[in-house]
């Protein structure tokens, strides 16, 4: 799970821009009250993640302190029912939403089951992770002034992620064609590193499937961004094709390897990039948990 913030009581969100035929999303997701009160753009910005069986009742509510720190956003992991963490029910996503919006959270939810498809087994493909999304359809909407939906965390390992490409693509149609009108966000292969460069090289194409003009795209910094101009030149990249961009996790360090943190956190800020680190609590060894058994208080 993750929280973060767009600025002060952000509790609404509205659409990079007005859907337009043959015309690009702005560079940034907006916050509907800030830019209808102070006519600029303000930065998704989080922090928190939580993984599916941890989300009890109250466990969102126990982030309410964040948002004195600035925070708005929590990223919620779902299940999908691929992969052995089970399958989050309509009952249990309709409770996520209705909490986050008590605390004035905007929700992130995504499907935790196409972690590494293509070299971890079992893992979901994006149509599945559609399908499932096709399920929630009745509860998620009219929510979309609240929820953004990932369609799929990680969606493609390091095995051919140019497949990412066109199953992203179809991905964003069918949730299109079903009559999603949320904003969607889309992480990258190479286990959301891109470091190869596919989302980024072919992040127009996949801007452009999208009827809505509404796609926000998902990079996960870790080891593979250790250097703070690697991070620089990724984003240079997003705003030369005025597309958005969201650092949607990163850490401070991975298995040992250091990681330019700092460098995503004041390059995001400065840029008006929103930026989600991983995570709440629950990592296997703790080392990424920002908190101890999701304690807040620890």
């Amino acid at each position: 799970m993750a929280h973060g913030r767009t600025g002060r009581h952000s509790d609404r969100l509205r659409r990079p821009v007005a859907a337009r035929p043959g015309r690009r999303p702005a560079g940034r997701l907006l916050d509907r009250r800030h830019a209808a009160h102070r006519r600029e753009r303000q930065p998704v910005h989080h922090a928190r993640h939580l993984p599916p069986r941890r989300l009890v009742p109250g466990r969102v509510r126990q982030l309410r302190r964040d948002l004195d720190l600035g925070a708005n956003t929590v990223r919620v992991v779902l299940g999908s029912g691929q992969r052995n963490w089970g399958v989050s029910t309509a009952a249990r996503v309709q409770q996520i939403v209705d909490e986050c919006k008590a605390q004035r959270l905007i929700c992130m939810l995504e499907v935790h089951d196409t972690t590494g498809y293509g070299e971890e087994s079992g893992a979901a493909t994006l149509d599945q992770a559609v399908t499932f999304w096709q399920g929630l359809f009745s509860v998620l909407d009219g929510e979309e002034a609240y929820v953004l939906i990932n369609i799929g965390n990680e969606p493609v390992g390091n095995t051919n992620p140019q497949q990412w490409t066109q199953q992203t693509v179809d991905a964003i149609e069918r949730m299109r064609s079903i009559g999603f009108e949320h904003t969607l966000v889309v992480d990258a292969p190479n286990w959301g590193q891109d470091w190869q460069n596919v989302m980024r090289d072919n992040a127009e194409t996949v801007a452009a499937a999208d009827e809505d003009g509404n796609t926000l795209f998902s990079i996960h910094m870790y080891a593979v961004y250790s250097n703070p101009q690697t991070v620089i030149d990724y984003f240079d990249a997003f705003e030369e094709m005025n597309l958005p961009l969201i650092v949607g996790e990163y850490g401070d360090t991975f298995q040992g390897q250091t990681v330019a943190w700092e460098t995503i956190q004041s390059e995001a800020q400065a840029r008006g990039i929103g930026w989600l680190a991983w995570s709440y609590s629950g990592n296997t060894g703790g080392d990424l948990d920002q908190t101890t058994s999701f304690n807040p208080r620890r």
